[in-house]
């Protein structure tokens, strides 16, 4: 079915502006038509791009929003020609109170449902006369493909209505009312193709609805000479163009008012609507991030994952993803409803799971959550109902109707039952609850965090069952809400497709005389080519509904059938879920290759297909048969060497470092090399022995894109170079696999499913903790029982540190395992110029861009929240600047430069404040703020405060105190702290108090950075000072001080792209670096890291060496005690990477030059290569110059010979002196630099010996 080419279907002769087809995203270059003019290759793009960042200049858009601009979707037959209305013989009723909507729409009701056919050429009722059309993007809730009904409006007019005007009125509904539009050109048009959001005019949830507005509308559009309205949007965007469309039909308008079906949850369906437009696009982005948290859950195996997911009036969102994903437990409002279910039933079903799970030993798992969820309980729908005529009642005695309402009000204002329920709430649902409403007047359920409700009741009835011990498990939760993140994603190719071919049809059936009818198309599991356009009357989608205390016509909000096809494949599937083990993790959305144009799985089962479940989502089966890249060096049979280098210095502290590890320090840097190819001057040491390779893998550090192709990678090396009868063998469980001797081996067809796939449930994870003499006594056990040649420790800095470590201890035991690290951790913070990149970070980046960048669409499409997005990335900021260099965000804090600039909270406090009302003196009340997981560390008393409470915990476990109760914990370490610090944490919010006293990290004894919420804090902190200032500003007469409306959102970017599936370049890297830590091993070398160099070039330019591991580390404390450790790489701000997002941040303060990076592509050009970000701007030469210097070294080499000149040899040898007393004074400098660098409160860097430091500490 693919949407971009119909080979079957016979082509209709029609002149610009439809192509057919669009070509595959490869193929682009091809088709553009010679009026959008030459476009560089993407190479050129990615060239140009990487100028740009090192330049003063922010980007226009990013390579994808480019690329995509290029993409034509197919046309309807019927639209590539002049058509007409044709009228169905059946009259149409409305779905209930037909009373009410048949005396509301005297004129429209009963309409008959119309088709456009090709019109004949005597036909004059379809002339191609200039037409005047407004448009308008209409709801609080963009979506997916509203630019590209307008494209296709535009289509259409330019096509058959030559000379048209089209308006598009900005901000939605209220853009008509003010008079206030923008006339639509060719090349604003062009320019928004294919893209996400509604930003090209805005959009607003206002609508027209009382006598004056309603006539406001009727002179507007008589005096702007409208022959068309067009508004795009939801099921109150659409009501309200029903009653507009009677209004002017009342008044004698020429302007025909047409709707077209917007709906992200997908409510806004009927038997004439087969599906609303954004859907697809969300439910898919939704399916790649719960696949992602399920992955994540099967790697580390010790969570429960509560997911809610968008769709409040209606469970299809979370019915569609749960067929693409299979959780173990799914909880649809409409089941719910239909069965009656109370709160209490619901948390004894999900109880019954976990103990049911915990049982047969799994104690993780996913539940998903509809958002409507509590909405369809009997007991919380009469709750809401009988809140919204409360708060009414009260808006209308009360302005300040949502501050000050006591217990004593609500148990009065409900009825007991309501009010009971209630009381059942935690404190922040019912704070959620009593917040302002939508623009509809309605409780906002979204701020209901069910699935937060759900795990913490489930928590409390597990802590009960297990006090009766009818319980024994662990249980332990996260949760998620996924709904922001899916409103404004690029719209997939069948969105783009749906979308444009409803505004043709919008088009044409305002150029049939049709008005008060919603545009919809039918046949969509067919053929673009076949889709039949249609004009169904609104009336016959009204219905009822309560609003603001009375029955108003509205959309009829289509639930999930209980009967139809989708359920009942749920109900027939979801038994085999519950126990499950694994997931189905669907991948990004594609625009690129034979994925590219899936159709939903509901609407293909509602149309009668047959859609079997398969054993693995077809990305990742597609995905399984795509070798990775390797380098040249290792491809085919051809013998290997690895060459030894220079031996390089400690990053600092070098005596130290030296005495920590007295055997493993000052060996040289190597290099793996083709055989043939091993440099003259140096001695190749040969790969191999007598006895066949037995390599041991364990996954350390936190989950991690690309990890899995480690492992393939190992095997691979093994099979090809490893010697008769070679093995690997893989831990399970991560270290406590590792002591406990827990392998199994693995060989091609064990390793063959998880090519290329996500996370590390392969063999699962646990603590990245190795450091204990018990620990090393255990993991050399495990060596010498196994007969391990080697160890392969996968993870981080904290990884490989302990990975050094325990190779020196196996060194001076005489254990003859060799040890060897990978780094791979999505932080990025395992960095140098030793190790260009780390498995993972490039994946990393590419989907938390992907999420940052449809949150900023959607920021500059509503234009009323304020974004706050936490990154994941522990304490360094680099994952929050690459995305911040692909997004361009209004915001991003960069904890490193935080630090240097010694600010406090209140600083950056002030400074955010200061952006909010500079852009609301604009009129902007909307922004994004990208804020670094690590943040709080770098402000010099909240790292005090951390370290202090850290203490007091450590006391208190001294003490004997295991006491869990939050409350105690609190009034315990309190009298522990300084006054500064008892003084700060007393005055924080309590959640944060709470997560700041969490337990410790068992892998560096520091704070749970993820579980601390940040983002919230601060935008709490921005709120608070803001009304401060308005009130200064009243009190002293200051009556210019900006109207600054703050509504912040705030989001957690962390668990949706650790467990991802990697990238192309991640996928090369894990591969590639997998072979050379086989090669090292073979080797004999010990205490390395497996390393790849020149990663800008193609894979096959790679160069893949070893890095000794002593080579990374300095001085640090571990629980008190001097040790040698890998410090988390900080971020330069120096760097390339840095200096570009400075040369421009002060622009993208009050500029809105949001960037899209859209979804992660795995395959045509869009895949290839590290993502335009840190590799790219560091280290885009290196490979090249690297080479020429080796050349230009070899040169000199055989120009000195024996039989030389002597004026040869003498100025050889004096530029050769200076040139490397050049190098000596650069390498000392660089070791200064590392030794003492600048503004650093919470490291310690230093030239100690292991004595000094330890009298130092005390």
């Amino acid at each position: 079915r693919s949407l971009s080419s119909r080979a079957s279907v016979p082509r209709v002769s029609m002149p610009d502006p439809f192509p057919v087809a669009s070509p595959p995203l490869s193929e682009a270059k091809r088709h553009r038509t010679s009026t959008r003019g030459a476009s560089p290759p993407l190479e050129a793009m990615s060239i140009s791009r990487a100028a740009r960042m090192a330049g003063n200049e922010p980007q226009q858009m990013s390579a994808l929003e480019a690329e995509r601009r290029h993409y034509r979707p197919c046309v309807p037959a019927v639209l590539r020609v002049r058509v007409r209305a044709e009228p169905a013989q059946e009259r149409t009723t409305c779905v209930s109170h037909e009373d009410l909507i048949a005396s509301a729409f005297p004129t429209l009701y009963g309409s008959p449902v119309v088709s456009l056919v090709p019109a004949d050429e005597t036909d004059t009722s379809v002339a191609p006369r200039p037409l005047r059309v407004g448009c308008v993007l209409s709801g609080g809730t963009p979506a997916a493909g509203g630019h590209n009904c307008i494209c296709g409006l535009f289509d259409h007019l330019e096509a058959f209505h030559p000379g048209s005007t089209l308006l598009g009125f900005r901000g939605g509904l209220r853009g008509v009312l003010r008079n206030s539009f923008t006339k639509l050109e060719a090349a604003t048009v062009e320019r928004h193709r294919n893209s996400g959001g509604f930003f090209m005019i805005g959009s607003g949830g206002d609508l027209i609805e009382t006598e004056e507005e309603l006539a406001l509308a009727v002179r507007i559009a008589r005096n702007n000479s409208l022959d068309g309205l067009v508004i795009i949007g939801g099921s109150a965007s659409n009501a309200n163009a029903c009653l507009l469309a009677e209004r002017f039909a009342a008044e004698g308008l020429a302007a025909r008012v047409v709707g077209v079906p917007k709906s992200v949850d997908g409510h806004l369906k009927s038997e004439q609507v087969e599906l609303p437009v954004g859907f697809d696009s969300a439910s898919k982005l939704y399916s790649e991030l719960v696949g992602n948290v399920m992955t994540d859950c099967t790697s580390s195996r010790k969570y429960y994952h509560f997911v809610r997911l968008m769709g409040r009036d209606a469970s299809h969102l979370a019915l569609e993803v749960a067929l693409r994903t299979r959780p173990n437990l799914v909880l649809l409002g409409e089941e719910a409803a239909q069965q009656s279910r109370t709160i209490a039933g619901l948390v004894g079903e999900v109880a019954d799971l976990v103990a049911e799970r915990a049982a047969a030993g799994m104690e993780y798992g996913v539940v998903l959550v509809s958002e409507g969820l509590v909405d369809f309980l009997p007991e919380v729908r009469n709750l809401l109902r009988e809140l919204d005529g409360a708060l009414a009642e009260r808006d209308a005695q009360d302005s300040n109707s949502y501050e000050g309402l006591s217990d004593d009000w609500l148990s009065s204002a409900l009825s007991p039952p309501a009010f009971a329920a209630f009381s059942l709430l935690p404190e922040g649902s019912q704070t959620a609850l009593l917040e302002e409403r939508d623009a509809h007047g309605r409780v906002q359920v979204a701020k209901l965090e069910s699935e937060r409700l759900l795990g913490e009741l489930v928590e409390l009835e597990l802590e009960r069952r297990a006090a009766a011990g009818s319980y024994q498990g662990r249980f332990s939760v996260q949760h998620h809400f996924f709904g922001f993140e899916g409103r404004c994603p690029p719209p997939s190719n069948f969105d783009a497709t749906y979308s444009h071919a409803l505004g043709l049809a919008a088009g044409g059936l305002v150029s049939a005389g049709a008005s008060g009818v919603l545009a919809t198309l039918r046949g969509l599991t067919g053929p673009p080519e076949e889709w039949a356009p249609r004009g169904v009357p609104l009336t016959s989608l009204l219905a009822a509904e309560r609003r603001r205390g009375r029955d108003v016509p509205l959309i009829h909000k289509a639930a999930v059938d209980l009967e139809g096809a989708p359920f009942r494949t749920l109900v027939s599937r979801r038994g085999g879920w519950r126990l499950a083990r694994s997931f189905a993790s669907p991948g990004p959305v594609q625009f690129d290759g034979p994925l590219a144009d899936e159709i939903s799985v509901c609407l293909r089962l509602e149309r009668g297909e047959e859609v079997p479940e398969a054993a693995v989502a077809p990305l990742a089966a597609a995905r399984l048969a795509a070798p990775p890249s390797l380098p040249s060096l290792l491809e085919g049979d051809a013998a290997l060497a690895v060459v030894a280098g220079a031996v390089p210095h400690a990053a600092a502290d070098e005596l130290f470092v030296a005495q920590q590890l007295p055997t493993t320090a000052g060996q040289p840097r190597l290099e793996i090399v083709s055989g043939r190819l091993a440099f003259r001057h140096a001695t190749p040491l040969p790969l191999l022995g007598e006895a066949p390779l037995v390599i041991g893998v364990v996954f350390c550090g936190r989950q991690c894109p690309g990890a899995h192709n480690v492992a393939v990678g190992l095997t691979h090396f093994l099979q090809r170079r490893g010697g008769e009868g070679a093995k690997l063998l893989g831990f399970l469980d991560g270290t406590r696999g590792l002591f406990g001797g827990r392998a199994v081996e693995l060989g091609a067809d064990e390793v063959a499913p998880y090519l290329n796939g996500g996370g590390m449930d392969l063999l699962g994870r646990s603590a990245d903790v190795i450091r204990t003499a018990e620990h090393y006594e255990l993991a050399e056990a495990t060596c010498r029982r196994c007969g391990l040649s080697g160890l392969v420790l996968v993870g981080g800095p904290v990884s490989n540190s302990d990975t050094a470590l325990l190779a020196e201890h196996f060194k001076q035991r005489g254990v003859p395992t060799r040890v060897i690290g990978v780094p791979a951790t999505i932080d990025g913070d395992l960095y140098c110029n030793s190790i260009e990149a780390s498995i993972g970070f490039d994946t990393a980046t590419r989907v938390y861009a992907s999420l940052v960048g449809n949150l900023a669409t959607d920021a500059a499409s509503a234009r009323k929240h304020w974004y706050f997005i936490r990154m994941m990335g522990r304490t360094p900021s680099h994952l929050t600047l690459g995305c911040a260099n692909l997004t361009q965000p209004n915001i991003a804090l960069v904890g490193e430069e935080l630090e240097a600039r010694r600010m406090t909270l209140c600083d950056i406090v002030g400074e955010l404040a200061d952006a909010v009302e500079a852009r609301a003196s604009e009129g902007k009340h909307f922004g994004v703020v990208l804020i670094p997981e690590g943040l709080i560390e770098y402000v010099p008393q909240v790292n005090a405060l951390l370290s202090e409470i850290s203490a007091a915990l450590k006391y208190r476990q001294r003490m004997g105190d295991t006491s869990t109760d939050r409350y105690k914990v609190y009034t315990a370490i309190l009298p522990l702290l300084t006054p500064p610090s008892a003084a700060l944490l007393a005055s924080l919010p309590p959640y944060i108090r709470r997560q700041l006293m969490l337990e410790r990290q068992a892998s560096d004894d520091k704070a749970q950075l993820s579980q601390i919420e940040t983002e919230r804090l601060l935008a709490e902190l921005v709120r608070v000072e803001l009304r401060k200032r308005r009130a200064a500003a009243t009190a002293t007469a200051e009556w210019a001080a900006p109207d600054a409306r703050f509504a912040p959102v705030c989001f957690y970017l962390g668990y949706q792209a650790r467990s991802s599936m990697p990238s192309t370049f991640d996928a090369n890297l894990g591969y590639a670096l997998g072979h050379a830590a086989g090669a090292l091993v073979g080797a004999g070398a010990t205490a390395y890291m497996a390393s790849a160099h020149c990663l800008t070039s193609p894979p096959s330019e790679w160069r893949l060496c070893g890095v000794p591991l002593f080579s990374l580390m300095s001085a640090d404390r571990r629980a008190g005690v001097a040790v040698a450790v890998i410090r988390p790489a900080q971020v330069s701000l120096a760097s390339p990477t840095f200096r570009r997002w400075s040369a421009v941040r002060e622009r993208l303060v009050m500029a809105d030059l949001y960037c899209n990076p859209g979804p992660m592509q795995l395959s045509g050009p869009l895949a290839a290569g590290p993502s335009p970000g840190r590799v790219q701007a560091e280290h885009a030469e290196r490979g090249r110059d690297v080479a020429e210097a080796q050349a230009i070294c070899r040169e000199v080499s055989a120009a000195c010979w024996p039989g030389c000149s002597g004026d040869v040899l003498r100025t050889a040898l004096a530029s050769l002196r200076a040139l490397r007393e050049h190098l000596d004074v650069l390498e000392e400098r660089d070791q200064a630099a590392m030794t003492n660098p600048v503004g650093s409160s919470h490291r310690r860097i230093t030239q100690v010996t292991h004595e000094q430091m330890l009298r130092r500490d005390n």
